[in-house]
């Protein structure tokens, strides 16, 4: 199923790794604004292509949050030429597809079989340029039940389930474009109609805000006449900027949510720049002291000793507000602020050695490495690095070993700082 993106890993960028000297690169802009990046690596028994947009759930209107996954979904339900739905298209090459939303970028993905390359690039050619005319107002109100559906389960039923959007939403201002469920609320899908559908369409998906991935085994010259063939036609238009997001402002705040959950959690976040050295200092600091291991500072002082149950540290890579994230479980028995005021003391008192950092950086090196054999997340990451400015063969690993014990020293000093905090609480028991 189409999915909302979301931070759910420790790592950065794990989605690409050292440049493999199987791949050849070929980096070209078509006419129309469709920048192309193939990356041919014969080794590989697949194909990935990976078309993204610069437009999310930042994006939608004030007034129809959801937006944006809405027509994420939409693009799966069928086309002009080929009106199947996109699954059952797949099912029958042997493919993998699917498609996510985050807050600025959502992409659509394929991987199969290298002789089905022609289709898929087909399909998304279709996605780009003969979808909105074959939409009905019966189809967009099939999907928006489908969506309905989802965002029951993922944000009202679970009972952490809102938990990810408010510390998502901690210490902007209203109106904030990040202050709104990626998903949409109840009210803001059901008033969704073909014509909004249209409209959004028109301001936002176009060639010149689009890149297309290609990435394993085919045949270079074979795939940019291809691409040229089905994408060239469509219609082009402007590559601007998408427009500045301000970040939060550094300073404490808690919210508190009442949930059936039997121990308390705590999420805490601290607002950080969102370029990528700042990233890989956040990935290497949330090894070398979050880790679930004997050693190391928040299992050994928090979790052996009962203060809390795990830790999950990641950073929420967001343009102009990334977040770096811990949230922990509180221990059976104990006070939510007592553990909050023994994670200060551990950050207050914590001290890091080279050792320390050559440890994180091993264990981040084999992480990206593992990233590297998935195909479909290796072009995916490509894009990442096409997003952040960065050359798409970006070798992240020689990254990792940019990143000094002073720049962990500097992170350690951001958690110090003011924080966002959400506290979870159990519901209290009803009585009989």
């Amino acid at each position: 199923m189409p999915a909302l993106l979301l931070p759910v890993a420790l790592v950065f960028a794990a989605s690409a790794a050292a440049p493999d000297a199987e791949t050849t690169w070929y980096d070209f802009t078509l006419a129309n604004g469709l920048r192309v990046v193939l990356a041919h690596d014969p080794s590989l028994p697949t194909v990935t292509t990976n078309l993204t947009f610069d437009v999310g759930s930042g994006q939608d209107p004030a007034d129809r949050a959801g937006l944006a996954h809405i027509y994420e979904h939409l693009v799966f339900q069928g086309s002009v030429h080929v009106p199947e739905h996109r699954f059952v298209v797949a099912d029958r090459l042997g493919a993998v597809v699917n498609g996510s939303t985050g807050l600025d970028m959502t992409n659509y993905y394929f991987t199969a079989p290298p002789e089905h390359l022609p289709e898929m690039l087909y399909l998304l050619s279709e996605a780009l340029g003969w979808l909105v005319p074959w939409l009905t107002e019966e189809v967009v109100q099939a999907e928006l039940d489908v969506i309905q559906n989802e965002r029951l389960q993922r944000y009202v039923t679970p009972p952490l389930g809102p938990v990810l959007p408010a510390v998502g939403e901690a210490g902007l201002p209203e109106g904030h474009p990040y202050a709104r469920l990626g998903i949409g609320t109840e009210e803001s899908i059901n008033r969704t109609t073909l014509a909004d559908v249209q409209t959004f369409f028109a301001d936002w998906y176009h060639p010149g805000r689009a890149t297309l991935v290609v990435y394993g085994a085919f045949d270079p010259r074979e795939t940019r006449r291809l691409i040229r063939s089905y994408f060239g036609p469509v219609p082009g238009g402007p590559a601007e900027a998408l427009p500045p997001i301000a970040p939060a402002a550094v300073a404490h705040s808690q919210q508190v949510l009442t949930r059936p959950v039997g121990d308390p959690l705590i999420a805490l976040s601290w607002t950080i720049p969102d370029d990528p050295h700042t990233a890989a200092v956040a990935s290497v600091l949330g090894l070398a002291v979050f880790s679930p291991y004997d050693g190391v500072p928040f299992h050994d002082v928090l979790v052996r000793q009962g203060w809390s149950t795990d830790a999950s540290f990641f950073n929420w890579d967001r343009r102009g507000d990334s977040r770096l994230v811990l949230m922990t479980n509180v221990g059976r028995g104990r006070d939510p602020a007592a553990v909050s005021a023994r994670i200060d003391q551990l950050f207050n008192e914590l001290v890091l050695t080279e050792a320390d950092l050559a440890a994180a950086v091993a264990r981040q090196t084999l992480q990206l490495a593992m990233g590297e054999r998935d195909p479909t997340t290796r072009a995916i990451g490509i894009q990442s690095a096409l997003a952040a400015g960065l050359p798409p063969d970006h070798d992240y690993i020689a990254q990792l070993g940019q990143v000094t014990l002073a720049d962990l020293e500097a992170m350690v000093a951001v958690l110090r700082r003011p924080r966002h905090e959400v506290l979870v609480l159990p519901q209290p028991e009803e009585a009989p």
